[in-house]
């Protein structure tokens, strides 16, 4: 029974299979692995058949399973909150259901549906108190191509006047089986979307299959060519989950004992219900493992009133039953419920491949529906849940609501369980999954928009990407004669530099187990310009190992960012930092485990850099590379025990904008004899900023990238390419048709959390970042308000409330003093300086250019990029590698740490010139960040010159 709402309001069937006689049933009070009463109603029973039903809102304490009887605790997000529902063990042979005629065994789709109907009628003629309660038929995966099934068998038998008559009022489908060739065909589009193979492969496949992926011609080598690469791609993939590990474990029943030793599991034990976006799920169907040792226990099978000798041994899935697919497809099925005015609602978790949301589209639009409210983002608790469009009959006042569950698999409850909750209690009340929200304004110095005024989130990007348009050809010329002058005077003084050795840090117990050197080098004629270093010895061997110089993005984010939150030897001890001095903890997969690396706080006024004139901290792209190669040299001068280990200069975000052009410098100076001598080997970038404001640059790319992931419909993306004609910074204002796309395309993405999509975005309440290019400055604001309105650990989890730390330790005085900060030289350190802007130059349009250039030296290149970010789309990085038009060496494939596919990888080449490209799967902005365990065997076989 419901307690949270009216008793016998809804209720909903799930996964139903029909039986001839009556029934026997029991009323549960106590379940072994769960304390104390139960708080709900659950009844089970059987039928002639044996036919097995729990109704039960309890999940499996993963967290605490040792192998011996699982225990239970309550789902916060039960369904029985809203709704009485019957789980139902079908065909016959599933779960504990039986036969006592070995005949009755052979089961298909059309009389599984038969039976079905013949139980759900018989188990309410014995339950005749819910016969006038609003039914609903429901199912996921297979269930889906049933449950529209047994809805219309429930409508013809009302029809037909069987007793008793169900008030249906429709059905509710979940990743559904819907028809199987089209199902299994919509992968490959899918695959190519979600960037699991590539643009090439994915042309090849569909001109030379003709969109015919499942069942080619066997003549036609060209398919079977192009299909087999793809298999090879997408094979080793959890397609119930692409980003999920893809489990080897076999999950066997010791032969002399039902307890589970732990060393039957390949990794320990994840609990699903409190898994925080910070932790990396090790297999899912580990947890399985409660289920099946639950079930199979002596004394739950009493407390159900299993009948003894009944089943063996229970399976979760039972893939040795006798099954006859013998409905090709269900899209009649609910063509012919839309014609009878029943209602529908389809959801989609959004990473699932198995049965795409892109397949469910697909037949959702063949029926005869108009669409009547737009695709629009849903929300739950203020976070974008997923994408719903609502569709009505033509011929019936009937509605299908579709909706994506964003960051769900195959069965979407599973992994995102509250959204989950909140999109059925929404639909069952009859309420829109789009809720209404009281119009805001973002506080603060990046308020961009007021939904009173209607002004655009990306107009006000166009307006932006103008001005900097402005500003760059205003002043370029004027940054390349700073730059030249600079580059001029740079001996006329001795370089001057202070730096000291780091025992200690506050926050971290004990001696470094490393070593840890910080300074200042002064930089420009004068070395007016003060710019703070943090260098860190290669923990495997400094003398062999590479030497990395590592720009930070913003620009103006400091060193000790990518230090603290991306590839140092160490990081925050969130869950102990609750101090005055945040904790400090050893970073195993830092990249310090295989190489030398420099972390530089620059442009000047970046961290703890700093100019002892105000007009020193002018500066630009053109002036920043420029004193980062001054840096550089007086660096190794000072260090010339370094000069010769391979040298590689790297950085992520905007460093794609910065690091080109240092290395540039390099190569000039070494073909000029420059000293002193640099072992220059190549540079390393990850999800750059190449060519941000053109047409194929980073902030166009947004919108189809946006597409492809599932946030824009195929409708409005369509309409914006075509009225924008692609272009959708460039806009112009008269161009209305272009203009109002691009509002829907802000409605939908403006609560995205550009960084990594899946993830929350913080302080949603006054904070709409969207495609805003000072994305990194933003992190910092919004962490400086949680710090002051907030205690740190902040519910619920993001990713920005991280920044929390960093701030609070590097201005702490005792910190400074650790860290040798000259004192008096910074008021604050901000982790990205926002205030820098107005002194800041954008004088570099592309660096494209750059790497074309490089491709005729002796250079190596390491790209990647998480699949994940929106600011700077992996799709966006691969169209401008495939525009330098090098050879490939090896084509796209997947490559793998521990066993799973971590990404896929291609590697290109020009005489000397090597290119490494490789995507990050699940990473967002900053690859090592969101995956440090992956991206440490990444850089570690790069440097090492061994394939990913």
């Amino acid at each position: 029974m419901s307690h949270s709402m009216k008793p016998f309001l809804h209720m909903l069937l799930v996964f139903v299979v029909g039986i001839k006689c009556a029934a026997s049933q029991s009323i549960v009070e106590t379940l072994p692995g769960y304390d104390g009463t139960l708080p709900f109603k659950l009844e089970t029973g059987s039928l002639h058949f044996s036919l097995h039903y729990i109704l039960s809102p309890l999940a499996s304490d993963f967290k605490n399973f040792d192998g011996s009887l699982p225990s239970f605790v309550l789902n916060p997000y039960s369904w029985t909150k809203v709704a009485n529902i019957i789980f139902l063990d079908y065909p016959v042979r599933t779960g504990f259901s039986y036969s006592n005629n070995a005949r009755s065994f052979p089961v298909s789709d059309t009389n599984s549906t038969q039976h079905n109907y013949t139980f759900l009628r018989k188990w309410l003629l014995a339950h005749p108190v819910f016969i006038k309660n609003r039914l609903y038929v429901s199912g996921d995966s297979y269930g889906g191509k049933i449950a529209p099934m047994l809805a219309l068998a429930i409508a013809k038998g009302n029809e037909a006047g069987l007793e008793p008559i169900m008030s249906l009022k429709g059905y509710i489908v979940g990743n559904p089986v819907t028809d199987a060739k089209q199902d299994k065909n919509e992968r490959v589009p899918y695959a190519h979307r979600m960037g699991l193979i590539s643009d090439k492969q994915f042309k090849q496949a569909r001109s030379s299959c003709n969109g015919e992926y499942m069942n080619p011609d066997p003549n036609n080598a060209h398919c079977l060519s192009a299909l087999n690469i793809i298999d090879e791609c997408t094979t080793p993939l959890n397609w119930l989950h692409i980003l999920e590990p893809l489990c080897t474990t076999i999950l066997q029943k010791p032969s002399d004992s039902r307890r589970f030793q732990p060393s039957l599991v390949d990794h320990g034990p994840v609990d699903l219900t409190s898994l925080s976006d910070q932790n990396e799920l090790k297999c899912r169907d580990d947890n399985y493992l409660t289920s099946y040792v639950w079930a199979n226990d002596d004394t739950v099978r009493e407390s159900l009133n299993i009948r003894k000798g009944t089943i063996t041994d229970w399976e979760r899935c039972n893939n040795s039953l006798s099954y006859s697919y013998d409905v090709e497809s269900a899209v009649e099925h609910h063509q012919n419920l839309s014609d009878l005015g029943f209602q529908a609602l389809v959801y989609s978790g959004d990473h699932d491949m198995s049965t795409s949301y892109m397949a469910t589209l697909k037949w959702i639009r063949k029926l005869n529906v108009s669409v009547n409210d737009e695709w629009r983002a849903w929300t739950v608790d203020g976070q974008v849940a997923g994408y719903t469009e609502l569709y009505k009959s033509k011929t019936k006042e009937a509605y299908l609501m579709f909706a994506t569950v964003k960051g769900a698999g195959h069965t979407a409850p599973e992994y995102k369980p509250r959204e989950c909750f909140e999109m059925i209690r929404r639909w069952l009340s009859l309420y829109p999954l789009v809720q209404i929200v009281t119009p805001f304004v973002r506080v603060g110095t990046y308020s961009t928009r007021n939904f009173a005024t209607g002004a655009s989130f990306v107009s006000s990007l166009v307006i932006r990407s103008r001005r900097w348009v402005a500003l760059i050809a205003a002043n370029v010329h004027r940054s390349r004669l700073l730059a030249a002058a600079l580059t001029a005077t740079f001996w006329l003084a001795p370089p001057v530099q202070s730096h000291s050795l780091i025992q200690t840090l506050p926050g971290f117990p004990g001696k470094l187990p490393f070593k840890l050197e910080t300074g200042y080098v002064g930089v420009g004629g004068s070395q007016e310009i003060q710019l703070f270093y943090y260098f860190i010895e290669s923990q495997r061997s400094p003398t062999n190992d590479p030497l990395f110089l590592w720009l930070t993005g913003g620009p103006a984010c400091s060193g000790l960012s990518a230090l603290l939150y991306e590839i140092g030897p160490i990081h925050i001890d969130y869950a102990n930092s609750n101090g005055t001095i945040p904790a400090l903890v050893l970073n195993p997969y830092s990249w310090t485990k295989v190489a030398n690396i420099i972390f530089i706080d620059q442009p000047v006024g970046t961290g703890f850099s700093y100019a002892k004139t105000q007009q020193a901290y002018k500066s630009s792209d053109t002036v920043s590379a420029t004193l980062t190669y001054d840096f550089l040299k007086r660096w190794l001068i000072n260090h010339p025990q370094y000069s010769k280990n391979p040298l590689y200069i790297g950085g992520g975000s905007y460093a794609g904008i910065i690091v080109p052009l240092v290395v540039d410098q390099v190569y000039n100076g070494i073909e000029a004899g420059s000293e002193p001598p640099m072992n220059l080997k190549g540079y390393v970038l990850g999800n750059p900023f190449t060519d941000i404001n053109g047409t194929s640059g980073e902030m166009n790319g947004r919108v189809a990238f946006a597409y492809r992931m599932g946030l824009l419909s195929d409708e409005l993306y369509m309409s914006a390419r075509e009225n924008c004609n692609g272009n959708y910074l460039n806009v112009h204002p008269d161009n209305y048709l272009c203009m109002e796309d691009l509002e829907r395309v802000t409605e939908c993405l403006e609560k995205i959390y550009t960084f990594q999509i899946l993830e929350p975005v913080c302080d949603v309440g006054s904070d709409k970042r969207g495609l805003l290019l000072d994305h990194m400055p933003m992190r910092d604001e919004i962490a400086r308000r949680l710090l002051t309105a907030s205690p740190l650990g902040v519910e619920p989890w993001c990713r920005d409330n991280n920044m929390l730390y960093s701030i609070k330790w590097a201005n702490n005085e005792i910190v400074q003093r650790a860290l040798h900060i000259r004192e008096g030289t910074k008021i604050e350190w901000v982790r990205c300086n926002a205030t820098l802007k107005g002194d800041y130059t954008y004088d570099v349009k592309s660096t494209f250019d750059y790497h074309r250039k490089f491709s005729y030296k002796k250079c190596r290149a390491l790209i990647f990029s998480g699949d994940h970010d929106m600011i700077a789309p992996h799709t966006v990085t691969e169209k401008w590698i495939a525009a330098l038009k090098l050879q490939i060496r090896s084509k796209w494939r997947p490559w793998f740490v521990e066993g799973q596919i971590t990404g896929y990888t291609a590697t290109y080449s020009h005489s000397e010139h090597e290119l490494t490209y490789a995507t990050v799967k699940g990473a967002g902005h900053t690859p090592a960040e969101y995956k440090p365990l992956q991206c440490l065997p990444m850089i570690q076989r790069w440097v090492d010159h061994s394939p990913l």
